[in-house]
């Protein structure tokens, strides 16, 4: 009887899992479905190299081959970009809804280390964080280019990383001398590969790979050939994109990476956005840590060495994501700019942390389950009014996109190849489009020149709006 009962609560708890998988889903893709196409969509629907149209896959290595030259260096991403502008957008719909389900599973491996014993509720909390505190979500997880950029890359540097979180736990996957060679080839190329995603996350990567390389030598942990060989291709793909000629090129239209003066204002205001940006995710991390120190009071007096390090004990992964996380914000001082869209990853690697952290403090009693019941049923009514409003938002964007759509074909039509089309405004993060606008008030600037390319026209001018909606 028992075990009959122990077996339908496991197939309840995988039917949950389930349900609310499709649901995430579900929702992601009706978002997706209401994003159209924005600014550098139109650009990368076609070859740096030949200004041809996108049709098939070859041409898309030349094309980047072309933009690491003369854009920036994020051949990986951008490949990406490329690839999905090429596919039917429902196509691209689909995937990027399972992509985002795939990194939320992502960061609860990371953060727990496996999916044993899954806390549906642990799951359920980390989709509502990610949705209400990534800064920009729209351009980060919806907009096509957007979306290879910011999610995709930050898919690939956790996917890498796997083995490592395992190998933490003491599951060491690449213990044999064939199978540890094998790992240390295939982990230098896929060490690449993800260092050549994204510049912050890829600098906390690397951070991390060493970070991972320190626990295990101070856990008397064997570091393996793999561990050293995916870090040192972590550093080479880094590399790769941040020397490209195009990345020069385009630091040099923003007026370059600054000085010193630059450097320390950035500072300030990257660490101003830090709390702006993650406060809800930093305030459940100050609980936790206050509900841990309590229970670990009598650790707090007279301290001694030996009692730090119990009081840290368990820290290493916690440490290692919040490292990463710090590195992924203050890497970006050097930069000209941090745009909101850029903290996606950022956010991930901090959730990851206080995720982590949260299995630390004993949660078991009446007052830290009460707690965490207000903090679900808090995140469920702010996620509920805010995906409800993204949608009116995106729906508006849709309509406003596919009215604009039909003035062009008509003018077209009509053989008028200078077409005045009206600005499409954006009222919330979650649509995409900027509140100022996508388009200039000069015909010649590359917004306008993009769309006019892609739609086959000789100018497209902006119309004056009042950008109310």
């Amino acid at each position: 009887m028992l075990q009959r009962s122990a077996f339908s609560a496991k197939q309840y708890k995988a039917f949950a899992i389930i349900a609310i998988s499709i649901l995430i889903v579900a929702l992601l893709f009706v978002l997706n479905h209401f994003m159209p196409m924005f600014a550098d969509d139109y650009s990368y629907s076609f070859s740096f190299l030949t200004d041809e149209r996108i049709t098939s896959i070859r041409q898309i290595l030349p094309s980047q081959m072309a933009h690491y030259h003369n854009v920036n260096g994020r051949i990986v991403t951008h490949t990406l970009a490329q690839f999905f502008l090429m596919i039917e957008k429902t196509t691209f719909d689909i995937v990027n809804s399972v992509a985002t389900l795939a990194l939320l599973f992502l960061i609860y491996f990371h953060a727990c280390g496996t999916f044993r014993n899954f806390s549906l509720s642990r799951f359920s909390i980390i989709a509502m964080l990610l949705f209400l505190e990534t800064p920009d979500f729209g351009q980060s997880y919806l907009w096509t280019t957007g979306a290879a950029n910011y999610q995709y890359g930050i898919l690939i540097v956790l996917c890498v990383m796997i083995p490592y979180r395992l190998q933490a736990d003491g599951k060491d996957v690449f213990s044999s001398l064939f199978s540890g060679i094998f790992a240390a080839v295939v982990f230098f190329f896929l060490g690449i590969l993800a260092g050549w995603t994204n510049e912050n996350t890829s600098v906390a990567m690397i951070a991390m790979l060493i970070a991972y390389m320190i626990l295990f030598h101070v856990r008397s942990m064997k570091i393996r050939a793999w561990n050293i060989s995916c870090c040192i291709g972590a550093v080479i793909g880094c590399f790769l994109m941040l020397t490209a000629p195009g990345t020069a090129k385009r630091l040099s239209h923003l007026g370059g990476s600054g000085g010193i003066i630059m450097w320390c204002k950035n500072l300030i205001i990257h660490s101003t956005w830090l709390v702006v940006y993650a406060q809800s995710i930093l305030l459940i991390l100050m609980a936790l840590v206050c509900v841990y120190l309590f229970q670990k009071r009598h650790l707090l007096t007279d301290l001694t060495p030996k009692k730090c390090l119990k009081i840290l004990d368990g820290w290493g992964v916690f440490l290692i994501y919040l490292l990463g996380f710090l590195g992924s914000v203050y890497s970006m001082i050097v930069s000209p700019g941090f745009p909101e869209r850029t903290w996606s990853g950022p956010i991930i690697l901090l959730l990851i942390a206080v995720c982590n952290f949260s299995c630390l403090p004993d949660l078991s009693g009446i007052s830290a389950r009460v707690g965490k019941t207000i903090i679900i049923i808090s995140l469920l009514l702010s996620f509920a009014g805010t995906y409800v409003h993204a949608f009116l938002e995106l729906r508006y964007i849709t309509n406003a996109f596919q009215e604009r759509v039909a003035i062009i074909e008509t003018s077209l039509e009509n053989g008028d190849r200078d077409i005045e089309i009206p600005c499409i405004f954006g009222a919330n993060t979650y649509c995409g489009y900027n509140a100022w606008g996508d388009l200039s008030l000069n015909s010649n600037e590359w917004p306008n020149v993009a769309i006019a390319r892609y739609y086959d026209a000789d100018s497209i001018i902006r119309v004056e709006s009042s950008g109310e909606h």
